[in-house]
């Protein structure tokens, strides 16, 4: 996953004196929430999946908190964290649409991504791991119409499979302390991805 994740992000980003002490996570900003059964639509006639199923078994869809949708710091915070799990949901399951619905078309690092784990299912690779914990968020800018957002969390061991059976080079070992450095655009969607970079803390 790193190994993807770098090849995408900016190498040269310089990490961030953060003690991870000072970024845990305010209880006023929760992570991700939770999709539970009770939350399927029941007036389509065509319900919207909730979930995907995988080597990691069911995965809820990421579904983000509602102050992700303000045009406020916190919203800002709330969004990014989303964008974060949507990554997350990607890497578990292969299904990358809803990082494509949270990033702009203008996002180099969620094209990269979305181009490159979106065929794999049907390739036949699978992605066991690699499941994120988000510990901490801040905003490092906001004027309004964009924000830069840092979110810290930690990756479970990444195993790939490739077509043949193999364990596959994309695999990685678990990571304490992990960070992405994303700027955010509002637009008449609300907040979306513009550039992300990534890296360890």
């Amino acid at each position: 996953m790193r190994t993807q994740l770098k090849r995408a992000a900016s190498c040269g980003l310089v990490v961030l004196a953060l003690a991870l002490a000072g970024c845990s996570e305010d209880p006023e900003r929760p992570s991700e929430p939770e999709t539970t059964s009770s939350e399927t639509s029941t007036t389509s006639a065509t319900p919207t999946p909730t979930a995907s199923s995988g080597p990691n078994g069911v995965v809820p869809i990421p579904v983000p908190d509602p102050r992700a949708s303000e045009q406020t710091e916190e919203g800002a915070i709330a969004f990014n964290v989303h964008w974060v799990m949507t990554l997350d949901f990607s890497y578990a399951t292969l299904d990358v649409e809803p990082l494509r619905a949270a990033s702009s078309p203008e996002c180099n690092f969620c094209n990269y991504i979305v181009d490159f784990l979106g065929p794999r299912r049907d390739q036949g690779y699978v992605y066991q791991g690699g499941r994120f914990t988000v510990t901490g968020s801040l905003v490092l800018a906001f004027d309004g119409t964009s924000a830069t957002v840092t979110t810290i969390f930690s990756v479970t061991e990444l195993v790939v499979t490739d077509p043949q059976g193999n364990r596959d080079p994309d695999s990685e070992a678990a990571h304490a302390a992990f960070q992405f450095q994303n700027q955010l655009t509002w637009t008449d969607q609300g907040w979306l991805v513009l550039d992300a970079k990534g890296g360890d803390v």
